[in-house]
């Protein structure tokens, strides 16, 4: 995760610019799925433990996930 690029394929399995339909399927971001989303359910605490583990992020803020998600998961 030391660049936004790497974070980005780290998370989609996809790298940046127009996704192709070989891309892979990233671990923890289903692009335009949030709730198949293995991102969401750690950020949630759902069926997990609660990402990150110090403090939970506002609801605001994984609402601002969760529609980056849905919109595709962009990476911009």
């Amino acid at each position: 995760l030391s660049t936004a690029g790497r974070a980005y394929t780290a998370l989609t399995g996809r790298t940046c610019g127009a996704p192709r339909p070989d891309d892979p399927v990233g671990d923890f971001v289903r692009p335009g799925h949030p709730e198949s989303s293995r991102l969401m359910y750690l950020l949630r605490g759902d069926r997990t433990d609660v990402m990150p583990p110090d403090a939970p992020l506002p609801d605001g803020e994984i609402a601002v996930i969760e529609r980056w998600i849905l919109a595709g998961a962009p990476c911009e």
